[in-house]
């Protein structure tokens, strides 16, 4: 079987023709060309059965993770809260998934699932102690990453998504004045992006601007 075959099996969630795959032999620490494993595959079409069935393989949960002065895709940990694969998600933390992985640009899951408007991963990831004063490259937090326009999803009724979001971080002590590398904190991403009734919502939450 070739590597495409396998590649397309586990996007499609071809449990027999994986299980057997791996009976056969199959290499379960292969990639495909953008350096994601059978896994990503899995979790990117949410394929809970299969991820189940790689997991129990032994298929290593933290690969794609960060890797010294090198690219690195990130981990399934990170795809699955960024697609709100709420189950999945749930899955990997049982797995003892790292909660905290962030993409090469210093993303967190928790960031992602904020920005796509997930809200139940958004509860869930801060119910474990994800650690919501993580950073990125350009110093922007979980609040700037909600403020940012989803770019895999599309939300019906995405400010109140985002209003709902806001008020799950405010309650987890999240400091919405945080300032990125500009200064620029929430509410200045938030201007010229939402309706000014999102943003008076935000200022009635104590936002202010970085400026």
């Amino acid at each position: 079987m070739s590597d495409d075959e396998i590649f397309e099996a586990c996007t499609e969630g071809d449990v027999d023709t994986v299980v057997n795959w791996i009976k056969s032999g199959g290499d379960i620490t292969m990639t495909d060309e953008n350096e994601y494993t059978l896994l990503h595959l899995a979790v990117f079409s949410n394929q809970y059965a299969l991820v189940e069935v790689l997991l129990e393989a032994g298929i290593d949960i933290e690969a794609g993770g960060e890797e010294e002065g090198g690219y690195f895709p990130g981990t399934v940990f990170y795809y699955a809260c960024s697609y709100g694969h709420l189950e999945i998600v749930k899955l990997l933390k049982e797995k003892n998934a790292q909660l905290n992985s962030v993409s090469p640009m210093g993303v967190t899951g928790l960031m992602n699932a904020a920005q796509e408007g997930h809200k139940e991963v958004v509860q869930f990831l801060l119910k474990h102690q994800a650690d919501s004063t993580i950073k990125d490259a350009d110093r922007a937090t979980v609040f700037h990453y909600l403020m940012y326009p989803p770019q895999i999803t599309d939300p019906a009724g995405l400010e109140t998504v985002k209003k709902e979001i806001a008020l799950e971080l405010l309650s987890a002590g999240v400091d919405i004045n945080a300032q990125a590398r500009t200064k620029a904190t929430a509410l200045d991403v938030a201007m010229g992006l939402y309706s000014k009734d999102f943003c008076q919502f935000l200022i009635d939450k104590g936002a202010k601007s970085g400026f």
